[in-house]
């Protein structure tokens, strides 16, 4: 029997689940300093969520903040993050265009994403590879970004050699 499509996002769910446990709100939230203007503003975003489950808002609130995020927030807010991207629809469709530009990162931001990434395990940096792939086979992001896929895959699969 072939598995359709419903089918490859459900595998993917519990693949992000399995590697990506919802976790408590970490004590360190932003990458850089309270001078920082963005950060501040991520800090007080956050400061409204203890987590460990962020609601579909805060996704949509902090995908273009990703690079705001402490290694250790990142990894707290890709819990709730990728369980909203998997599930998928308009409501979260920045939401993901967003991820794939931070998981493919033009090479001026290579090291700030690595940095950001440093806490994630070889399983997490699969699953991200596996979301990756999964994105890639949708029409709509084959068409619309199909470059940044092909980075992020290379970007995440870089990760994972040196991992």
């Amino acid at each position: 029997m072939l598995c359709g499509r419903s089918c490859m996002t459900g595998r993917l769910l519990e693949v992000i689940e399995s590697a990506f446990p919802l976790l408590p709100k970490p004590d360190q939230v932003i990458a850089h300093s309270e001078s920082c203007g963005h950060c501040e503003m991520t800090e007080k975003y956050l400061a409204k969520h203890p987590g460990p489950d962020l609601p579909v808002a805060a996704t949509k609130w902090l995908c273009d903040e990703l690079s705001t995020l402490s290694p250790e927030a990142t990894r707290w807010v890709l819990g709730s993050y990728l369980r909203h991207v998997v599930h998928g629809g308009e409501v979260v469709e920045r939401a993901t265009e967003f991820l794939i530009y931070h998981l493919g990162p033009a090479p001026e931001h290579e090291q700030e994403t690595r940095a950001s990434l440093a806490l994630l395990s070889q399983e997490q940096l699969l699953a991200l590879v596996s979301l990756v792939e999964h994105l890639g086979q949708e029409t709509k992001w084959q068409e619309h970004c199909p470059e940044d896929l092909e980075r992020a895959s290379l970007f995440l699969r870089g990760l994972l050699r040196w991992h």
